[in-house]
């Protein structure tokens, strides 16, 4: 039976011991042991294999057509990936978390800004999470990239969409990227460069414009730690290890209407680490009409809520940083009132003018 098991037209990737990935050819699986890669299919369908010497084991292994030679029945049906023999996180990877939510119209865009980095050793995990979307569903079904994996989740929310995709990943690094938005392609090397550089920098991330219903430059107030006890001044597609992310205990899915990207931040501050902004625009926000962004900030209530339930989260952060956020807060007031104040003004003398 051995002998006559072959698997055809299946593609396989391996990563060697020091993590460099390799796409075996067709002829290295035969079916025969002396070819180096001996692949077998049991009555009851595992997978057997021999690995060549000096690799770890299998990254990927896919195949579109698959006809097997022997009694043991039909052809197999994209059945495994990431099986490893030792599964182990593979240094120098970079695994991109990318959430999608009936996103079928914007997802493509997003994928391609991956595939064009010049830092070529990338995985990138879809999150499914539960949509309903005819177009969304056919083009992540269309998908075929040895690269690629689409996984799918019921309703995790982003938090727990970015958990589930993470704890699953094989990367060093993790960067998230939205399922509507685009990356340069040299914000991977740049990141990863930076964070081996610095072991207290925990999290690279860089400037950034808008694109879609309004473009421009994003106008984010430079980072400081300052800033940062105030509000969020850092998108979630930032690059950190994943050692980071299983620290700090991930997103946090307490944060049900938004925010989980900064509550991430301040944990990874309580750790007494740092993060780095590139001063180059590398990444790419989609703004659109309708979001779960624009649902947040236009309920007042919602966004109170969100930022008391930040601060139960980091409480002892806060207190252990208490005159510097009291000051940080007074200047925020003071700045506040004094823009209100001049509106205001200026209210009055369209007013005064149209003798309203």
């Amino acid at each position: 039976m051995e002998n006559d098991c072959i698997v055809c037209d299946l593609v396989v990737s391996i990563v060697d011991n020091s993590g460099i990935t390799t796409m075996l050819q067709p002829n290295w699986f035969t079916g025969k042991k002396n070819e180096g890669v001996y692949i077998f299919i049991e009555e009851q369908h595992e997978v057997n294999y021999l690995i060549p010497q000096g690799y770890s084991g299998y990254v990927h292994i896919s195949a579109k057509c698959y006809p097997i030679f022997g009694d043991i029945g039909n052809c197999l049906k994209e059945y495994i990936y990431g099986k490893c023999l030792e599964k182990a996180e593979t240094d120098d990877l970079v695994s991109v978390i990318m959430p999608c939510y009936n996103d079928g119209a914007y997802i493509l865009e997003a994928i391609e800004s991956i595939r064009n980095q010049t830092y070529d050793k990338w995985e990138l995990i879809i999150i499914d999470d539960g949509s309903d979307d005819e177009q969304t569903c056919l083009v992540l079904k269309d998908i075929d990239d040895v690269r690629i994996k689409v996984v799918h989740t019921d309703h995790l929310k982003p938090a727990g969409a970015r958990n589930y995709g993470i704890e699953i990943a094989n990367g060093q690094y993790i960067l998230p990227v939205d399922s509507d938005d685009t990356i340069s392609p040299t914000y991977m090397e740049k990141a990863i460069s930076i964070l081996k550089s610095n072991s207290n920098i925990a999290a690279v991330y860089c400037k950034a414009d808008l694109f879609g219903e309004k473009t421009g430059e994003w106008d984010l107030p430079e980072y400081s730690f300052e800033n940062m006890l105030l509000d969020n001044v850092v998108f979630v597609s930032a690059m950190f290890e994943k050692k980071t992310w299983k620290k700090v205990g991930g997103f946090n899915t307490n944060m049900t209407c938004g925010m989980e990207d900064y509550d991430f931040w301040l944990s990874i501050l309580e750790l007494g680490k740092e993060i780095y902004q590139i001063p180059e625009v590398l990444f790419h926000y989609r703004i659109k009409s309708v979001s779960r962004t624009t649902g947040f900030q236009s309920d007042y209530k919602v966004v109170q809520g969100t930022y008391r339930q930040l601060y139960e989260n980091h409480k002892d952060f806060y207190h252990d940083n208490i005159d510097l956020f009291a000051n940080v807060l007074r200047d925020a007031l003071i700045e506040q009132i004094s823009i209100r104040t001049k509106y205001e003004k200026i209210y009055d003398k369209v007013l005064k003018y149209y003798k309203i």
